[in-house]
């Protein structure tokens, strides 16, 4: 299974065509200036980070990503939210059995 920096560069490199290889992906590397993504494929990147990894970036969240890492960061805290949630209601024991 591959990890969330694989997977965001797979992507990258594949439907975004960004011609960055492997070791330009460090966290500091700004997604308009270094990645070259243009608003509409920063939209459609954001969009599938959030089916891919199964969460939900709100605008204002989205509109603090500057960098690559600050997408792997938002992933990260996302999922940590969803799993804490999820065993908050697995103890909670609301929504049945």
């Amino acid at each position: 299974m591959q990890n969330i920096r694989e997977k965001l560069i797979n992507r990258l490199i594949k439907y975004h065509k960004v011609l960055v290889d492997e070791h330009g992906f460090t966290n500091g590397a700004k997604i308009e200036a270094d990645l070259g993504l243009d608003e509409f494929e920063f939209t459609d990147f954001i969009h599938w980070v959030d089916s891919a990894f199964d969460i939900c970036l709100s605008d204002e969240e989205t509109a603090k990503i500057k960098t690559f890492g600050d997408v792997i960061k938002i992933i990260e805290k996302k999922q940590k939210q969803t799993a804490k949630a999820q065993i908050m209601h697995r103890i909670t024991g609301r929504g049945g059995k």
